[in-house]
Formats: structure tokens, C-alpha cells, sequence
């Protein structure tokens, strides 16, 4: 008869240490779940400093100049239709700049895997900018002043073959991001 008499008593003191033993225990588990949210650094190469270099590249040498001067959308897909006459031949390797990484694995892998007689034709350039203009004085193939300009472009190109399993014209078509460089005699005033 006593027992129901306390057994409020009893499930009250259970429950204060239930809850005293909780409040005790909650700041271990906010420190687990912290530990597990914690954020590592995944270790990576090092920044270096880029001072003098134009998007990962050096600087062109020459005399720089003042603004910059447009190089006009026919400059632009002239140029890169240069490049790619070249596409699948052993000259391609040499339009490369020598700060382009892996330029023997691109040659290489379009002379393997492309077919022959695959040709790339230039269909549009858009999104011109010029990242870097300098003047080399005295240094066009007539004695004047060669205007070097580094040019980042946003290319639509065609890959045209004869596809000899399916015995039809085969066409492959892609956007890419080009970084070219474009010479232009210019005239010194006089």
C-alpha cells in the first residue's frame, strides 16, 4: 500500500535524472555533430603570385600602349581558319605557343584518332576581347612597328570528314575558348 504512495516520488526522480543526465550528456553530442560539420582544407598546389602575367601566361614583350585598339571579327576567324588549314598536318604542331601545356598530346591526338581527310572549318567567333596589346618597334617583315595583340575568343568550329562506315558526310560541331595571338603591321606616324 505504501508503494503507490511513492510511486510518483519515484518516477519524478527518475525523470530529474534522466534530465539532469541529458542536460550533462547534450554538450558532448553539440561537440560530436561541430566535429563532424568541421570543414579540411583539401591540400592543393600553392598560389603563386601573378604579377606580370596575363591569365596564366607572360606578359607579351614589346612597348605597351594606352588602352587598347579592337582587332575587328574577320581578324579574329582569319587567324584561328590559319591555325586550323593546319589541323591533322605535321605544321599544326608548330602554331602552338611554346606556353601551351601538352601541345604534343593535342597534335598527336588529332593525328590518331581524327580521320584523314578531317578538315575543321571556322563558323563563327563571338565574345572578342584583348586581353594584352604591346608595339614591337621596327619588327613587321618591311621594317615597321608589329602590333602583337593576346586575344581570347569564343569559337563555333566543324569537324567535316567522310564517315566510310556509315558511307555518308560526317560532321562534328563544338564551342571552345581560344587564346590567340594576332599580328598586325601598323604604319608610325609621321
Amino acid at each position: 500500500m505504501h508503494s503507490s504512495r511513492f510511486r510518483p516520488a519515484i518516477r519524478f526522480a527518475i525523470l530529474l535524472t534522466i534530465m539532469t543526465g541529458a542536460q550533462f550528456a547534450l554538450p558532448a553530442q553539440i561537440a560530436d555533430s561541430r566535429e563532424f560539420r568541421r570543414a579540411s582544407r583539401i591540400p592543393g598546389p600553392k598560389i603563386v603570385s601573378t604579377s606580370g602575367v596575363t591569365g596564366g601566361l607572360p606578359a607579351l614583350t614589346g612597348n605597351r600602349i594606352d588602352g587598347t585598339i579592337p582587332i575587328p571579327r574577320r581578324d579574329v576567324v582569319k587567324a584561328l581558319k590559319t591555325i586550323f588549314d593546319e589541323w591533322g598536318e605535321p605544321g599544326f604542331r608548330r602554331k602552338f605557343s611554346s606556353n601551351f601545356v601538352r601541345s604534343d598530346r593535342l597534335a598527336d591526338s588529332v593525328r590518331v584518332f581524327a580521320p584523314r581527310d578531317a578538315r575543321v572549318r571556322v563558323l563563327d567567333a563571338a565574345n572578342i576581347q584583348v586581353l594584352q596589346q604591346v608595339i614591337r618597334r621596327g619588327r613587321a617583315p618591311d621594317g615597321e612597328d608589329l602590333l602583337v595583340s593576346r586575344v581570347a575568343t569564343t569559337a563555333t568550329t566543324q569537324v567535316e570528314f567522310n564517315d566510310r562506315f556509315n558511307a555518308r558526310f560526317g560532321n562534328l560541331r563544338g564551342t571552345n575558348d581560344y587564346v590567340i595571338q594576332i599580328f598586325h603591321a601598323i604604319r608610325r606616324k609621321r
